[in-house]
């Protein structure tokens, strides 16, 4: 593990292996990554702004107090990944992956979930004002612990 904390801007990171990798305090603005595994990877107050992932794996991720705003994720695997108060604000899933995924707290207000399958999925205080879930598929006991506030509510 380096000391060395990344801060990229514009750049694409194509078919790269960061299995393990700690991320902590990285900085990633518009940047491109295109089927990386970030298997296992530690993120930890990193900052993706208006970055796209494609392909990319997420697995066994443990990803604490980082931020994803205007993300877009395709085909993304979260599969048993730790997402604790984490901000993913207007970010947008298509044909990902969120087997076994634990969000813990955190604002996903505005993401992108529709048709999304979230039945093995566990959200926990997690705020998802005016969150597109339509279509989504979850269990009963998921979705109740969304925290699904109108605008007149906030």
């Amino acid at each position: 593990m380096s000391d060395e904390r990344i801060e990229l801007d514009d750049d694409e990171i194509v078919d790269e292996d960061w299995y393990g990798r700690d991320l902590t305090g990285a900085r990633f603005s518009r940047v491109r990554f295109l089927e990386v595994d970030l298997t296992e990877a530690v993120i930890t107050g990193a900052t993706f702004d208006e970055c796209t992932f494609r392909g990319v794996a997420l697995s066994s991720a443990t990803i604490t107090d980082s931020a994803f705003t205007t993300c877009t994720f395709r085909r993304t695997s979260f599969s048993m990944a730790r997402m604790t108060r984490c901000k993913l604000l207007g970010s947008t899933f298509d044909a990902c992956r969120f087997d076994s995924l634990v969000v813990e707290g955190g604002d996903w207000s505005f993401v992108g979930l529709p048709e999304a399958d979230l039945r093995r999925a566990s959200f926990s205080d997690a705020r998802m004002r005016q969150a597109d879930l339509a279509g989504a598929k979850a269990a009963a006991p998921v979705v109740a612990r969304y925290a699904l506030d109108s605008p007149a509510s906030a």
